[in-house]
């Protein structure tokens, strides 16, 4: 996200990373951390970001989870959000935490015995078609297990279909991926390419 971030400044585009309550170099517990609380966490960033660029419209991108809370707050009319990005979002969060429990990521994952846990079993993309703004995008890698559901969900942005595209690179979300330091630098130069 940090290369994403530097790319997309790069190209002009005013860009803001922070950390979600609990995570990262942000204050607060793990253990406290909830889908509200990071939803409202984009909100705040949101009006953040547009104060300092002093813009009124902003454009969200997400990676795994981070997608889905940003197509949540997104959905829920902030009208300030003219473009969407979701990189690999989650199609079930149940489906999802059943996959967390079943790896060894489980307890890294820090989800564990938090609210978040709850919340991830309501989480669900198929509840947002129709919702997001027109200009949404869905960039799914190979190592996506749900590649063929996001295709199926039919996610529509008003009255067409979301731009879904499928790019043969790695995750960096993924703990291999992660180790030997691999970037997806196709899907990175696409999505600036597609937000320009």
């Amino acid at each position: 996200m940090r290369q994403l971030a530097l790319k997309l400044a790069q190209s002009g585009c005013h860009t803001l990373c922070f950390d979600y309550f609990g995570t990262g170099d942000s204050g607060g517990e793990r253990s406290d951390t909830s889908l509200a609380g990071c939803e409202s966490d984009v909100e705040a960033a949101i009006e953040a970001l547009a104060d300092i660029a002093q813009t009124p419209r902003v454009t969200l991108v997400g990676l795994r989870l981070g997608a889905n809370i940003a197509a949540n707050v997104a959905a829920r009319g902030a009208s300030i959000v003219e473009a969407l990005v979701l990189w690999d979002p989650i199609v079930s969060g149940s489906a999802y935490l059943h996959s967390l429990r079943a790896t060894k990521t489980w307890e890294k994952s820090g989800v564990a015995d938090t609210p978040m846990a709850n919340d991830l079993t309501s989480l669900d993309l198929r509840s947002l078609r129709g919702a997001l703004p027109e200009r949404t995008a869905i960039f799914v890698t190979d190592s996506v297990e749900s590649r063929e559901r996001i295709v199926e969900l039919g996610i529509t942005v008003g009255p067409k279909p979301a731009t879904i595209e499928f790019l043969a690179t790695s995750s960096p979300w993924l703990e291999s991926a992660t180790i030997s330091g691999m970037l997806p630098v196709p899907l990175i130069q696409r999505v600036v390419e597609w937000l320009r």
